[in-house]
Order: C-alpha cells, then sequence, then structure tokens
C-alpha cells in the first residue's frame, strides 16, 4: 500500500501474471482461525492510508471494502473459530466507531456497510450478527422485487 500511495506514476497491465493454485489445506480455503488476521490487515492499511495524507480521500471506500470483507470471512469461518472471530470483530469496531462517526465517515457511508457496522457492534454473539445482516439483505431483495413486480404490473 505504501508503494502504491508513494508511486509517482502507475501503469495498468490489464494481463494476468499469475495463476493462484487453490489446494485445499491452503489459507484461502480452510476457513480457519486466520481468517480473523484481515482486520489485523486492515489496521495496518489504514494507518497507512493516514500516515500517506489520503485518509480523506479514501476513508469510506476502506470502511466499505473493511466491513464486506470481514462479514464475507466471518459468514465463511468454521464455527469452532467464529466466537473469537467475533469478538475481534467488535473489538476493533468498537476501537474505531469514534473516529468514524466524529469524521462522518458513518454517516457519507453505504447502508449496507453501516447495517454490517452497527449490527457487529448491537448484536449479542455472531449468529445474531449474521442474521440482523442477513435479514437487511433480504429486506433489500424484497424491495427490489417488490419493485419489479410493481413495473411489470404498469
Amino acid at each position: 500500500v505504501n508503494t502504491f500511495l508513494n508511486a509517482k506514476r502507475v501503469y495498468f497491465y490489464d494481463k494476468h501474471l499469475y495463476h493462484r493454485r487453490l489446494r485445499s489445506d491452503s489459507i484461502t480455503s480452510s476457513f480457519h482461525h486466520a481468517f480473523s488476521d484481515c482486520i489485523d490487515i486492515y489496521e495496518i492499511i489504514a494507518k497507512t492510508i493516514e500516515d500517506n495524507g489520503v485518509y480523506d480521500e479514501l476513508k469510506e471506500e476502506i470502511l466499505r471494502n473493511q466491513c464486506k470483507d470481514i462479514f464475507n470471512r466471518f459468514s465463511q469461518v468454521n464455527e469452532e473459530y467464529k466466537v473469537d472471530f467475533f469478538e475481534k470483530i467488535q473489538a476493533h469496531f468498537s476501537n474505531i466507531k469514534d473516529k468514524l462517526e466524529n469524521d462522518q465517515t458513518l454517516v457519507n457511508c453505504d447502508e449496507k456497510t453501516r447495517v454490517i457496522f452497527y449490527s457487529a457492534l448491537e448484536a449479542e454473539n455472531g449468529n445474531e450478527f449474521e442474521l440482523m445482516v442477513d435479514n437487511y439483505k433480504l429486506s433489500v431483495k424484497k424491495e427490489k422485487l417488490e419493485r419489479k413486480v410493481k413495473s411489470l404490473k404498469e
């Protein structure tokens, strides 16, 4: 991230240079305790972006990606690691909540990001967290279907 932010020029090369091999025992497919390390990585990314003076420009995008990624990883992790992962999510979001509210990031971000963020803080456990977010997703889907039905009737 530091290198990218400090580069004078960046070139987008639209060809695949790397093909990842997936193995059943790899960290990306085994859904184990290391999945919660994404929170530590997001903390490093946020600090790097802040240190490079581009936090205000990227804060909503960083939060959106962070919430989406953390929720997706949490949903995939094995049950035996969910309690610890959920506690880490709550601690992380609690630590950044005041800053995000004070600098208006949470006000300006999209609704789904706010739902994930506040659901993690309000839920009593990981199952409730997942259900709260899934309920939101279903309500959005229902609204879209209702609009589609209405347009078909017209």
